[in-house]
């Protein structure tokens, strides 16, 4: 077994002799090495890092040598000539479909929000009459079916059952209503 004191002085002797060794600075990528590794890094950086890749058409590997799919070979081609991968017009109909997660996002803070508020009122004791009226959701957003009598908004099973009855009972409301007219 080697003892701590032992490998801290390797470890100190070890740094001394780096410190010695005066590191030269590659011109292609600016990283710095020792003389004996620099040589060989700068054909490697030369080679790799400097060198624009070719793009792989994945079109061209996947299709089968068809005349009638010559069209869309040539269309691929351009696309990796131009450093795009595909026929481009996937890539667009993916672009169009927009995903709305963020505002999504931000109205569930603001609803956290407004129950931090009212968990501070009931915790004040003062009365939730005081309460500041919530943010109105969005309508993109808002998934809610309404109600066509009382404007009352739902989930679609809750506007199931609730639809059928609140018509039921503005029907009731309106006779009523045109009984006493009547009299």
């Amino acid at each position: 077994a080697v003892a701590p004191a032992q490998l801290a002085a390797k470890a100190m002797a070890l740094q001394e002799s780096e410190e010695a060794d005066e590191l030269i600075p590659c011109q292609h990528c600016g990283r710095n090495f020792k003389p004996e590794v620099h040589c060989k890094h700068e054909g490697i950086c030369q080679q790799v890092f400097q060198s624009k890749r070719k793009v792989y058409n994945t079109t061209d590997h996947r299709l089968p040598d068809d005349p009638v799919l010559a069209g869309i070979r040539r269309k691929a081609e351009q696309q990796a000539r131009k450093g795009q991968v595909g026929l481009g017009s996937e890539a667009t109909s993916a672009g169009d479909k927009k995903s709305n997660w963020r505002i999504k996002s931000e109205a569930f803070r603001a609803a956290m929000k407004d129950a931090q508020v009212v968990q501070k009122f009931q915790k004040e004791g003062r009365p939730l009459s005081e309460l500041p009226p919530p943010a109105a959701t969005r309508p993109e957003l808002d998934d809610r079916v309404p109600c066509p009598h009382c404007g009352r908004r739902f989930g679609a099973e809750q506007a199931k059952k609730h639809i059928p009855s609140c018509g039921a009972r503005a029907k009731a409301k309106a006779s009523a209503k045109g009984a006493a007219r009547r009299r």
